[in-house]
């Protein structure tokens, strides 16, 4: 028998939904983080110890919830651990994304959590006399036992709610038993998968010599440099039924289990804690039986591969035997570990590393493996079958896919899946193709719930034109979140895209005749999540939490003291801290040892825009207290004007502010970057600037677009999807850009890019600070357990994805609107260049973006001058009114 996976959900670092996982899979980013270091409290590990790593897995969305929707008191909602929480979640956008019949109740429950991290230690306490005490509330809360049991209660399913438990294989064995609970009739479908989130997030931990915490902060499977993993935060659900039931239901199929296995290594192994390879192999050959496929016919393993020095070569041994081997094996199975994006799941691994297999059997595509440089001695590739790929691969046509989690303890995991084969996808059903707009209704929770959830079915949905407004709109049918209802309508799938991307919603009619349409998967419709404050009152965005007054007085006297440090007593709350002297670097460094005295991680995007040592001390403030922001996305710099334009690759806006005090009547809005969003495409970014523009009604007049160096690139591809919406620019601005053809890219797993990265982000260092700042600031840059040098880290991995997103934009379209570029007259370092895949292209490169004349100004000095040096600014005060059109 066959099983049908036909919804899912997800959720990891930077992740919400599983095209967003698709998007991050396919750019071979990583969901690790760098993080400051603990304070020595007490509570954890801290940088004074020489075997801390500041690193860590941070899914934001971990710590929110939905309570009213799931009908919880504050106090009920904040005393569940958060993996209940983000299980509840997860369990409906697993329901939602396939459209599941609301009817339907006889519905399986079988998932794993971690121990809850924040349960107390004995839930039964011995009093002193009498009985012994049981806390039932902390303990229904916490424990592990009650996961399952509480998403049927809340959701109403009442076939099996099993919670499954054999440590890191939890979830793939959890996949198992409710495809054994299918077979048996027990329900009509199941919910399985698993969620690991260890509390506080932000936090790094103590590598131990001999033990397998990576020392690196890095996880490497089948590499020569592996070292360990680390521990990752996130989880997955996937929704199963009866392959025969899904097809008769209509259901939209991702991929089929074939078969599936469960084992244990018994006494085969040097310890409880150790693999065995035999068990392993065994485990494989039976999954592979009970699926009647062929070996051959398996051409990708999703490995359990952590990365350690003892567990990957007896994987892989394992896999050799039961795979294929010897002499003339061709190397046609590639090979991956999630591990190395995500770290290590703990119980949820296998959820997540299947997941990720259905995304491969679903779209056809290997997904490169990050951190493989070559592999270990002990992980003879040459001679076998496998293969592990660092750039993307086509996945073979009717084959299969395996998936594999190892428990300690020896509780083993193996599932082979495939993609749907022709005959399982509904196919476009007459009438779907007569050019009449469809009405596609929507619900949601608020006009900001359905805001978010029009931005993602519109970036999904253009790259599935197969997908007709027709098939959205059955499905949407079948899904109730709220009770504000508006809706579209549309001929075919881009026109939809546009209407939803420029949140074109109308009120909804009181009827709608049904068009004939398939069920498909969508995203999940957003809930409306919030922050839980200690008290257990949600608090809203914006808000945030009450915590205790002292800390707040403590950070803020200590802000001011290094502020008087820098600039010399005395030091007002109403003194400009640039007018007065200070650096951008400079407030880095301040900022950095603050945060490093109170332990708590800064986003210094929030500080830009801001420049009285008062604002900056209120900002800084609200960041040591409170985890909950609402910032807006726009910067002002200046009187409020026309003009929009996009931070460079490193994130941050001080360059515009720096032009905003040569020019304080120019007046320049700058987008505030997204720093934890590693995966997008410079199309998702454009398109994520207008819907702002357009939800603040902004699109109405001749904006001014562009930016510096990436941000310019941002502004083209902004000025032409405008113009494709009918919506004309009146100029883009490019501060010392290049253009879109001159992006060749390299390879990003070589010493050399990565060299010319550093010597990017050293030159640009050099240009900011002082030279009397330059060397201790360079210090603290390199130490990685500072907070300066975890702000460093962070802003490499943030510049190098925007790298890639701009070796990824290939923009054909001709602007209607002129372009305007203020061009560095001394170059940057062709060896540099060379490394990083980039052509030195001429400013003449720009005249094919527009039919418009190109407009070069030259400007003094090199790229990392153009808002630093005074020469530089000079020009660019004298110029730009005459290209704005307007006074200075």
């Amino acid at each position: 028998m066959e099983f049908a996976i036909v919804g899912a959900s997800i959720r990891l670092p930077g992740v919400c939904d599983i095209d967003e996982f698709r998007r991050a899979l396919l750019a071979g980013q990583s969901g690790l983080c760098a993080v400051p270091p603990s304070s020595d409290d007490g509570k954890g590990p801290t940088v004074h110890d020489p075997r801390y790593v500041p690193v860590a897995s941070v899914v934001e969305s971990a710590e929110l919830f939905d309570r009213e929707f799931f009908s919880m008191t504050s106090g009920e909602a904040a005393s569940l651990d958060p993996q209940q929480r983000l299980l509840l979640t997860l369990a409906y956008e697993a329901l939602q994304s396939c459209a599941f019949d609301p009817e339907m109740r006889r519905i399986g429950v079988y998932v794993s959590a971690t121990q809850s991290s924040r349960r107390p230690d004995a839930p039964a306490r011995q009093q002193a006399s009498g009985p012994l005490a049981v806390d039932y509330s902390a303990m229904l809360a916490n424990d592990t036992d009650f996961c399952s049991a509480r998403i049927a209660h809340k959701l109403g399913l009442t076939g099996p709610a099993v919670t499954v438990q054999s440590a890191c294989s939890s979830a793939l064995v959890a996949v198992h038993q409710a495809c054994a609970g299918l077979a048996f009739g027990d329900a009509d479908a199941a919910i399985a998968g698993g969620v690991s989130v260890t509390l506080p997030q932000n936090r790094g931990y103590l590598h131990q010599e001999g033990g397998v915490l990576s020392p690196t902060g890095q996880c490497r499977p089948f590499d020569r440099g592996a070292d360990g993993f680390v521990k990752g935060n996130g989880g997955a659900l996937v929704v199963l039924r009866r392959l025969d039931d899904a097809l008769a239901d209509g259901d939209p199929v991702l991929a089929v289990i074939s078969g599936s296995a469960v084992n244990n290594d018994g006494d085969r192994r040097m310890g409880f804690t150790a693999p065995s390879p035999q068990g392993q192999e065994e485990l494989i050959a039976s999954a592979v039986a009970r699926s009647g496929v062929a070996v051959g016919d398996i051409r990708y393993v999703e490995a359990h591969g952590t990365g350690t020095p003892m567990g990957d070569p007896i994987e892989f041994r394992a896999l050799t035997r039961a795979y294929g081997a010897g002499p003339g094996a061709s190397p046609d199975c590639c090979l991956g570990s999630l591990k190395a994006n995500y770290g290590h799941l703990d119980v949820a691994a296998g959820a997540v590393g299947l997941v990720k297999a259905v995304l491969v059997v679903h779209g056809g595509t290997v997904f490169p493996q990050i951190n493989f440089t070559g592999p270990s001695e002990f992980v003879p590739l040459a001679a076998g079958r496998f293969v592990i790929p660092t750039e993307p691969r086509q996945f073979p046509e009717h084959s299969w896919a395996a998936v594999s989690a190892f428990g300690m303890g020896g509780t083993n995991a193996h599932v082979v899946l495939r993609g749907p084969r022709d005959g399982e996808i509904s196919p476009v059903r007459a009438g779907q193709a007569d050019g009449c707009a469809v009405p596609v209704r929507f619900n949601a929770r608020s006009e900001r719930s359905l805001a978010r959830f029009g931005s993602r079915l519109s970036r999904y949905l253009r790259e599935r034109p197969d997908i007709h407004p027709a098939d959205v709109a059955a499905t949407l049918a079948r899904r109730s979140v709220g009770g504000l209802v508006r809706e579209v309508r549309a001929r075919d799938s881009a026109e939809l895209a546009d209407e939803l991307a420029a949140q074109d919603f109308g009120v909804a009619r009181e009827t709608i005749a049904a068009v004939p349409g398939r069920r498909v998967w969508l995203p999940p419709t957003p809930l409306e999540e919030a922050p839980l404050s200690s008290s257990g009152a949600v608090s809203e965005p914006g808000g945030a939490e009450r915590t205790p007054a002292p800390r707040a007085a403590q950070v803020r006297a200590s802000f001011m003291r290094h502020v008087e440090d820098e600039l010399g007593p005395p030091v007002g709350e109403e003194d400009d801290f640039f007018a007065a002297g200070g650096e951008s670097i400079g407030l880095v460094a301040i900022v950095a040892k603050v945060t490093a005295e109170f332990g708590f991680v800064v986003d210094f995007t929030r500080l830009d825009g801001l420049s009285t040592v008062g604002k900056l001390a209120d900002e800084l403030v609200r960041q040591a207290v409170s985890t909950v922001h609402d910032t807006d996305p726009i910067i002002t710099f200046g009187p409020p004007g026309d003009v929009y334009w996009h931070p460079p690759a490193g994130g941050a806006n001080f360059c515009y502010s720096a032009l905003s005090r040569v020019c304080p009547k120019l007046g320049v809005n700058a987008f505030r970057a997204n720093l934890r969003d590693t995966a997008s495409t410079i199309e998702d970014i454009a398109a994520r600037n207008i819907e702002v523009l357009d939800r603040r009604g902004l699109l109405g007049g001749q904006l001014v677009l562009g930016g510096y160096s990436f941000g310019g690139n941002v502004g083209l591809e902004m000025a032409i999807q405008l113009e494709r919406a009918g919506v004309q620019p009146r100029r883009v601005v490019l501060f010392d850009s290049i253009a879109p053809h001159g992006y060749r890219g390299a390879d990003t797993t070589g010493e050399e890019y990565d060299k010319a990265v550093a010597l990017m982000v050293q030159s640009a260092v050099r240009q900011s600070a002082p030279e009397d700042q330059l060397g201790a600031f360079s210090r603290m840059l390199g130490d990685q357990g500072s907070a300066a040098g975890v702000l460093y880290q962070d802003f490499v991995r943030f510049w190098r994805a925007n790298h890639q997103a701009l070796v990824r934009h290939k923009p054909e379209a001709v602007l209607s609107c002129p372009i305007t570029l203020f061009r560095s007259q001394e170059a940057l370092p062709q060896q540099s260049l060379q490394w990083l895949g980039v052509d030195a292209l001429p400013a003449s490169a720009w005249q094919r973006y527009s039919a418009q004349p190109l407009q070069v100004i030259n400007v003094p000095g090199d790229h990392y001058a153009l808002f630093v040096e005074p020469q530089c600014l000079e020009v660019l005060a004298a110029r730009l009114p005459e290209v704005l059109g307007r006074n200075a």
